[in-house]
């Protein structure tokens, strides 16, 4: 299996990524993020444990515990770095949950998971395939998977990110981001059933973009443009404006009961 990226690149990038403490809640991406959580953590029962792989760096499972703070949440990343930071953040909250310093694909699970998720890691492997059935693995028979990925393939957003952002396209699969593509993924794992949704609205990724004159200009640009977005989605009753494309995909999934 093709990695896209490896130990040593996360690593950098979570030890170079700058500690923020901006509120963030206004914005439409913060927003959508809680409303697809909410819809995955009402699978999970009162003080259910989920996993959650590709964790670092902490960013998601503070949401999950504000939500629900009742529930435990376990963690697996390959990133030191990243791990430092979420178990900070871990200490700091009060979230209950082990975290592991792992590679997914070695990983050995000892508790019953009522929900696996992950966050963005997917669309780093050419077989994006096996790692949605490594969730599978480590959920308790009965059980929910929850992926999230970019959609990075819908047109606006490609034709930007080819222009100036080198490293994400050399990153991320874009072969993945597509509901046809994630519904391909569980061909052979026959869910009792599953829904895949777009969500996150007209937002433009700027995380990776290339160290030139032309990637510093798109990133103001996108800044403005999400800053506007969000705004413009808090007064318009019309959703379709808001959701000319979607930025993410959701997959919400039922392992089935029975154990073969």
């Amino acid at each position: 299996m093709a990695d896209l990226t490896d130990k040593s690149f996360w690593d950098q990038r979570w030890t170079n990524k700058t500690k923020g403490s901006r509120d963030y809640s206004w914005t439409l991406q913060t927003r959508e993020q809680e409303k697809i959580l909410e819809w995955a953590l009402e699978k999970v029962p009162h003080g259910g444990h989920i996993l959650e792989l590709g964790i670092a760096p902490g960013r998601i499972a503070p949401q999950y515990f504000g939500l629900r703070n009742d529930i435990h949440i376990d963690g697996i990343d390959i990133s030191e770095s990243g791990l430092e930071q979420t178990r900070a953040l871990f200490d700091k909250l009060g979230i209950s949950g082990e975290l592991h310093l792992s590679d997914i694909r070695e990983f050995e699970a000892t508790t019953p998971y009522d929900l696996v998720c992950s966050h963005g890691l997917i669309e780093h492997f050419d077989n994006y395939t096996q790692m949605v059935k490594y969730h599978f693995d480590y959920v308790r028979p009965g059980g929910w998977v929850f992926i999230t990925i970019p959609n990075y393939a819908t047109t606006p957003v490609r034709h930007m990110l080819e222009r100036f952002s080198d490293e994400t396209m050399a990153t991320h699969n874009l072969d993945c981001m597509s509901e046809e593509a994630l519904r391909a993924t569980l061909k052979d794992i026959h869910p009792v059933t599953y829904e895949i949704k777009a969500y996150g609205g007209n937002i433009l990724p700027h995380s990776a973009v290339n160290p030139n004159l032309g990637g510093k200009l798109y990133r103001h640009f996108c800044r403005a443009w999400n800053a506007s977005v969000s705004v413009f989605a808090m007064v318009t009753p019309i959703d379709s404006l808001v959701h000319v494309w979607d930025v993410s995909y959701a997959l919400l999934a039922q392992k089935s009961p029975i154990v073969e």
